[in-house]
């Protein structure tokens, strides 16, 4: 049975390496079949944002997560059109993912 990890950024993405690092470990933990989820908050939402054309690492690392089996994408946020395979989530839906990992981690 494989772990299930939740990886938060609540980090701002711009200021901060944190958030880089620990998409790495999203990918580490997915390159070795654990469950990951990943929940961007309202800060970093502008990341997912369909229209964002910016060529940030960052934004190409977020656009690569379902290309190792990351499905479970979402933005803690009521914003709309977001790129392909990320959705909104609420604060039920949120605490609901933290309570079912066994990893939550938080960046």
């Amino acid at each position: 049975m494989s772990d299930t990890f939740c990886f938060v950024f609540e980090s701002d993405a711009f200021t901060s390496q944190v958030m880089d690092e620990g998409i790495d470990m999203a990918f580490a933990a997915a390159a070795f079949d654990q469950a990951v989820t990943v929940i961007l908050t309202a800060k970093n939402s502008r990341l997912v944002h369909q229209h964002n054309q910016s060529q940030h690492r960052l934004i190409k690392k977020l656009k690569s997560l379902s290309m190792y089996g990351i499905e479970q994408l979402f933005v803690l946020d009521d914003t709309e059109e977001l790129m392909p395979g990320w959705e909104t989530i609420d604060a039920d839906q949120y605490q609901q993912a933290l309570n079912t990992a066994n990893q939550v981690m938080v960046f």
